[in-house]
């Protein structure tokens, strides 16, 4: 979680940027629709979203005449000089003015004789071109889970290994300074390639991209097919990459190790949507895996239902508490904490918005996203001693589980409903079902839709045991088909 700018392309953008226009900088609020089509009809630069708006770069007259409700930060500002702050503390305010503060959300106004003076120790990174259309969404009222299909939450925690957690962070560190584009960065993506492949995945692809000064670098991508809505998308995220100095435990082989866990134990339960797991390369550059991604997840139109992101969760400190950053929708944001609370033991303080990791060019992007992390922050973030020495294994393993549960319930709740056991989706259970899954099993028929509706004695399989359980129920006064 870090960003290292190189002084002189940056200065040399400065040079260039002499020429470029200057306009004010405006905090907007968008309260309605109507105000979003205001903000739309002024046709200004929006340059970043907020939880409540977005900030523009427009003409005063225009957006002061407007009716919407703004607030002047800066004025005869260029983009270029604008910058965004990574680092979770505020240790770059000592040295930097802020001209817009958002919870952990710092953008910064730099001088071109500052540049030089910024190095990997600030995080700061230029702000990057974003298309941004003005949208205005109804909050959302927070429901409880919704009930799986396939399996129940506590059985899904279940599966989730911390012997397997353990061993995949210890085998990231060992990855020597996973920084980004060097041997060990390459090492470590062909590691997690291959254990995707080991847990069975069969679309697995490297998503290169460039960045200066390391170079074509790549994302590792597994992908997992819904059975109903192959079209709706969940996005599971971390970085793999780490700084020069760490072996990049906590940051972030822990947020690593717990992608490729959940990645595992979906393998084989069938989940409704696609389910895309991503382990962001350029991350301590500047998000660039991530903004690569998320840029062209909007462009290409994808329908990313949620995206979750875990950066730095095990910090030995840690026993009962973590922080959520989210963006303006915090639906499942509310849902993680519900189950982190009820079912393992985890307490969420609800942070704000954070633009420190891969969730937020997802934010900026359009799509709901919730930040992951650590409720007491590592104590040995981004030194020498970011090792498997300083990890709580254990509470690790809880927020993984906290994770799982949240993206699987997300998932639920786009489940075709059905009645167990009514195979044509007539609304009763009778002999056409029976039928139904003869012709299907046997001569060639249309499969059940959903599938889970014909496995009547709920094994997990649809088979001649399924007629049986139906005949069972319907004519001798058996059990009422479970499906599950």
């Amino acid at each position: 979680m870090a960003a290292k700018i190189i002084p002189v392309i940056t200065a040399m953008i400065f040079v260039l940027a002499g020429s470029v226009a200057a306009d004010d900088l405006f905090q907007v609020k968008i309260k309605s629709t109507d105000d979003a089509e205001r903000l739309r009809n002024l046709n200004t630069n929006i340059i970043l979203k907020t939880l409540d708006g977005y900030l523009v770069l427009a003409d005063r007259a225009a957006v002061s005449s407007s009716g919407l409700e703004c607030r002047l930060l800066a004025s005869d500002v260029t983009r270029e000089e604008l910058y965004l702050d990574q680092r979770f503390d505020d240790k770059n305010l000592q040295n930097f003015s802020a001209i817009f503060k958002e919870d952990n959300v710092r953008l910064f106004r730099l001088k071109k004789e500052q540049v030089p003076l910024l190095d990997e120790e600030n995080q700061i990174y230029p702000l990057p071109e974003l298309t941004l259309e003005p949208v205005y969404r109804e909050p959302e009222a927070f429901r409880l889970p919704f009930s799986p299909a396939v399996i129940s939450l506590d059985s899904l925690a279940g599966l989730v290994s911390q012997d397997i957690i353990s061993a995949n962070t210890h085998r990231l560190e060992a990855f020597y300074r996973r920084l980004t584009g060097s041997d060990s960065d390459f090492a470590a993506r062909d590691w997690i390639s291959d254990k995707f492949i080991e847990y069975g995945y069969d679309s697995v692809v490297y998503d290169n991209f460039y960045g200066f000064p390391y170079g074509y670098v790549d994302n590792v991508i597994a992908y997992k097919p819904g059975t109903e809505r192959p079209d709706l998308q969940i996005i599971v995220g971390a970085h793999r990459d780490a700084g020069s100095v760490s072996p990049g435990a906590d940051d972030n082989g822990t947020g690593s190790a717990g992608v490729l866990e959940m990645a595992r134990v979906l393998k084989d339960i069938p989940t409704a949507v696609t389910f895309i797991f991503i382990l962001f390369d350029g991350e301590e550059q500047g998000l660039d895996g991530s903004w690569h991604y998320a840029d062209e997840a909007k462009a290409r139109g994808d329908s990313i239902l949620y995206m979750l992101n875990m950066d730095m969760i095990a910090h030995y400190q840690n026993i009962d508490r973590a922080n959520l950053y989210y963006g303006p929708v915090q639906t499942y944001s509310q849902l993680w904490a519900h189950l982190a609370d009820s079912l393992f033991g985890i307490t969420a303080t609800f942070k704000g918005t954070s633009g420190g990791s891969d969730h937020y060019p997802f934010i900026q992007n359009g799509y709901q996203a919730t930040f992951v992390q650590e409720g007491i922050f590592s104590t040995v973030y981004h030194t020498a001693r970011d090792s498997t020495t300083y990890l709580n294994f254990e509470y690790m393993k809880r927020m993984v589980q906290a994770s799982l549960a949240t993206v699987y319930s997300v998932d639920a709740s786009r489940r075709t409903p059905y009645i167990c056991g009514d195979v044509d989706n007539s609304g009763y259970i009778n002999i056409l079902d029976i039928a139904y899954i003869i012709r299907y099993l046997y001569r060639d028929g249309m499969a059940p839709f959903p599938l889970a509706a014909a496995d009547a004695d709920g094994n997990g399989a649809v088979n001649i045991l399924d007629v049986s359980a139906l005949i069972d129920h319907l004519y001798r006064g058996g059990p009422t088909p479970i499906c599950d």
